[in-house]
């Protein structure tokens, strides 16, 4: 009778430890899809506003990339999300402006609520995190077929 007793535990332990002994039990916020952005850019005489299409295309675990096209840009973007519950995202895509390449960075918080997936704080930066150049928001719509 212990033996059985004793087995059944380690079996129902066994069927628990995928629920409760998880190597990522937080997860990541899934962003493959199609995000509608809009934002601003303020830089030298630049002050624009406008919208733009992104579409993450490849997600796996914390790393994502897909293609943006900003205001007139049209780049291949790549970054990370953290995990739940900070959802931290950076992006970044090479960009030619100017007749230079520059390398833009995108920056916020991806938001999870009821009614969809978002970032309503993102920061735009040039060459790197310590030249903010713009702000930006962006509404997620999920890939086809979720």
């Amino acid at each position: 009778m212990k033996r059985l007793v004793f087995i059944i535990l380690i079996i129902t332990l066994v069927s628990l430890s995928g629920c409760v002994f998880k190597s990522d039990p937080a997860g990541f916020v899934e962003i493959a899809g199609t995000w509608a952005l809009s934002g601003r850019v303020v830089y030298g005489s630049t002050d624009v506003s406008g919208t733009g299409t992104l579409y993450i295309t490849r997600q796996e675990g914390s790393d994502f990339s897909g293609t943006g096209w900003y205001f007139v840009l049209n780049a291949p973007v790549e970054g990370t999300v953290s995990e739940r519950p900070e959802n931290y995202l950076v992006m970044h895509a090479t960009v030619n402006y100017g007749g230079k390449e520059r390398i833009v960075l995108f920056t916020g918080h991806v938001l999870e609520a009821d009614d969809g997936v978002s970032v309503k704080d993102g920061q735009i930066f040039l060459d790197d995190l310590t030249k903010k150049i713009g702000t930006w928001t962006g509404e997620w719509t999920p890939p086809p077929g979720e």
